[in-house]
């Protein structure tokens, strides 16, 4: 058996496309299949290309792993490992090869301020990811639900008194305000990624970003709530939606959730998803309570990398 390792290039999209197609993958990876989504996730500025490889058994290709390098609201970094190998090449060592090709890179590389963790992620029922991270001293980190809602009907919308609506507009001022309403909102979850005014200039201006599906709430001068809205296919997401902790418990987040609902009654979609974090009860009850139920659980495993 021939075992071949390769960095990631950009001559071998096609080749990572045809395999996150493959039946044996697709399930994992069905969030990548859209058209453009692969080249949109493939030009984040978190992706690390450096990190990421590709590869092949007897010549043929087998399996990949994308690294995902992103800072850490307390200093440095943590990246995220998507790997992938398909029937029939699977425990033959690839992803473990794949695994420490990944890992030797990173540890070469001068992260600013240090490169802290590792993380890994599947979608359940998967023995053998979970074998697989537990092999490698990973440790479960959390769960993550994604939920789902048929189109209609349509809730009505009502808006909590005091509360003004802006839909964005490419602005300086709107995008500072979806910097610092996204940093308050989510500043105290697990493995929160700061965000700045770049990034969100940078997300603004990607073939994907729907710039009428991102929505700003403000109470008084202040940008207190976001809403953002994604299209995967024929499946609208809400992709993100934040309430500053001050403006909690007033309605806002049932809300902007149902102005999403009323955005995607007028895109060419079917169903509504979005993810929830096991570990938030509150979210999770406000959302099947607007009829979203769980349909798929995805694990996530981290382990110490670098400094303590």
């Amino acid at each position: 058996m021939s075992v071949d390792l390769r960095p990631y290039a950009a001559a071998d999209l096609e080749t990572l496309r045809a395999l996150i197609a493959s039946p044996s993958l697709a399930p994992e990876f069905d969030v990548f299949t859209p058209p453009g989504k692969l080249e949109e996730t493939l030009g984040d500025s978190f992706f690390d290309r450096e990190s990421s490889w590709i590869g092949s058994l007897n010549g043929e290709p087998a399996g990949f792993c994308l690294t995902f390098v992103m800072p850490r609201a307390a200093g440095g970094a943590w990246a995220r490992m998507r790997l992938g190998v398909a029937e029939p090449f699977r425990r033959r060592g690839l992803g473990t090869a794949l695994f420490e090709a990944a890992a030797g890179r990173l540890a070469a590389r001068p992260v600013p301020g240090g490169l802290h963790e590792l993380s890994l992620t599947a979608w359940l029922p998967n023995d053998g990811a979970r074998a697989f991270a537990i092999r490698h001293s990973f440790r479960h980190r959390r769960s993550e639900w994604r939920a789902e809602r048929p189109l209609l009907p349509t809730p009505p919308l009502e808006w909590p008194p005091e509360i003004r609506v802006r839909v964005f507009d490419g602005s300086e001022a709107l995008l500072t305000d979806w910097n610092e309403v996204y940093n308050q909102s989510f500043a105290a979850h697990d493995h929160f990624i700061p965000s700045t005014i770049e990034l969100c200039r940078e997300m603004a201006a990607g073939s994907g970003f729907l710039t009428d599906g991102l929505l700003l709430a403000h109470r008084g001068d202040r940008c207190v709530g976001f809403c953002r809205n994604e299209q995967i296919g024929s499946t609208g997401v809400v992709g993100m939606l934040g309430v500053v902790p001050e403006a909690r418990g007033i309605g806002l987040g049932r809300a902007m959730l149902r102005w999403a609902l009323c955005f995607f009654a007028g895109k060419d979609v079917d169903r509504v998803g979005l993810l929830v974090a096991a570990a938030n009860p509150t979210a999770l009850a406000l959302y099947r309570s607007e009829g979203f139920e769980v349909v798929r659980t995805r694990e996530i495993w981290d382990r110490p990398f670098g400094p303590a």
